[in-house]
């Protein structure tokens, strides 16, 4: 199958500010986990969260129109296909039924476009990317309520 290039809107790069020294401004590393470093930069990590924030933007965006095509939010989309898939614990109405089989060939396309060219082995490789990095979030957020809590006392 003939490869596409991504589509990914980066911004475009803009002049560094120049510090009063007059040296160009270089910022500090935002991340130090050395297996996301390329020669001690973060720039590919940084395009790299870039690519994946615009990836799940459009993502969401697909589930919200799977809603639409319901008459539900994204979000209530979700629950319903959710249910679906746990019928050996959730019981689906019949209309709930008969929205996802006249959803079903719509979401298949959708779905077949959005995976258009991955291969099983990058599937697992990213399948097995984001448990850790769902996990990783949890913790992330904890330091974040941390930090932001340190701040409020400190004021």
């Amino acid at each position: 199958m003939k490869s596409r290039q991504v589509r990914t809107d980066t911004p475009p790069r803009r002049r560094r500010p120049e510090t009063r020294s007059g040296a160009g401004f270089v910022p500090p590393l935002t991340v130090s986990h050395g297996a996301l470093l390329t020669s001690g930069s973060d720039v590919a990590f940084r395009q790299t969260l870039y690519l994946m924030v615009l990836g799940f933007g459009r993502l969401m965006s697909c589930r919200e129109a799977f809603g639409r095509a319901l008459a539900l939010t994204g979000s209530q989309f979700a629950v319903l296909i959710g249910a679906a898939y746990a019928q050996e614990r959730v019981t689906l109405s019949r209309r709930g039924e008969a929205a996802v089989r006249q959803l079903a060939p719509f979401l298949r396309r959708v779905n077949d476009l959005l995976f258009q060219d991955v291969r099983r082995k990058d599937f697992a490789t990213v399948s097995r990317f984001l448990q850790v990095f769902a996990l990783n979030s949890e913790h992330a957020l904890d330091e974040i309520r941390r930090f932001e809590g340190d701040r409020g006392r400190s004021r």
